[in-house]
């Protein structure tokens, strides 16, 4: 079995629904994370999750002294730019492993290994988007970042430039990891496996990139003993089917469950929550589940929008 290990440096407050997410990384035993933090509320690490505690400062230091020149990393969302770049700048994290990789902390897992089998994880990189990535572990692949495209040093003007550039994944048309990665004739998987929630919706909606946006559906999500499932009426007939992990792309959810308690629970927009029947009884008594809270999301959304149009107008 290919051993992994995803690294997520991340500073400040976690999600209200963190402790979920540790469930969910507990669960899937086989799999390692590391999370470097200045966070110090006392969180149930499970044994397969490493905390490095950390200064954001320490951290630009440590980035900085691997490097020539002069990065800027002024704030922690910055950091996104440099994740195809920790198998380089963190090599005793990943040392002896055969992948490691970069994910998000707004996400649920579920049986990772179910999806990623031993065909699969023969690839040198494993997906496109910075949520989940995965990189087989040799100095090639790590120092891939610091490769040519169209004729430069691009990851140069990535860490040196203020803005960000989602280098981390592939985004409209803008260079990155994965365009290099290809330039120098290296696969990318490129399956998607997850649900990934469309942000621009009250409901949750799969987008699925270059594919579009899926019509409304009427489900819910289940997270039960590491599995996770989405349960959906197709007419009459009932379809559950299995995710890798769900994605909530930063939204605001409120946590109904006590995760110390529970092995099962349900996700609709926008709340983790107690399954109101018996998971065997899904089929029969899907009617009687509850599929959503009413919530503000969409217009939160446009709000903060038409803010940040606002401002853009005011300094021109």
């Amino acid at each position: 079995m290919k051993s992994i290990n995803l690294i997520i440096p991340y500073f400040g407050e976690f999600p209200n629904y963190f402790p979920l997410f540790l469930k969910s990384c507990e669960f899937n035993k086989t799999i390692d994370w590391t999370i470097i933090t200045d966070n110090r509320v006392n969180y149930e690490y499970p044994t397969n999750v490493h905390k490095i505690d950390m200064s954001f400062r320490e951290l630009k230091i440590r980035i900085q002294s691997k490097v020539q020149f002069s990065i800027s990393l002024e704030e922690p969302y910055k950091l996104c730019d440099f994740r195809p770049a920790y198998g380089f700048l963190f090599p005793e994290i990943v040392d002896g492993y055969d992948y490691w990789g970069y994910c998000d902390v707004d996400v649920i897992f579920g049986d990772i290994r179910k999806f990623l089998t031993d065909d699969l994880l023969k690839y040198p990189k494993l997906f496109e988007l910075g949520h989940f990535t995965l990189i087989k572990n040799n100095i090639f692949y790590n120092e891939m970042f610091m490769r040519h495209i169209n004729n430069q040093l691009y990851y140069k003007k990535v860490f040196t430039n203020r803005k960000s550039y989602n280098f981390d994944e592939t985004f409209l048309d803008r260079i990155n990891i994965n365009m290099i990665f290809e330039q120098n004739n290296v696969f990318v998987l490129k399956e998607r496996f997850m649900a990934d929630i469309y942000t621009k919706s009250s409901d949750f909606k799969i987008d699925y990139g270059n594919k579009g946006i899926e019509s409304r559906k009427r489900g819910f999500f289940l997270w039960k003993e590491g599995v996770l499932k989405r349960y959906v009426k197709d007419q009459d007939h009932m379809i559950g089917i299995e995710y890798m992990y769900i994605h909530l792309q930063k939204r605001k959810m409120s946590v109904h469950v006590n995760y110390k308690c529970t092995d099962c629970f349900k996700i609709i927009p926008n709340s983790f929550d107690y399954l109101e029947i018996s998971p065997e009884d899904i089929e029969l008594y899907f009617g009687k589940v509850k599929k959503k809270h009413v919530n503000l999301h969409y217009f939160r959304l446009r709000m903060n929008n038409l803010g940040k149009k606002i401002k853009e107008r005011v300094k021109k």
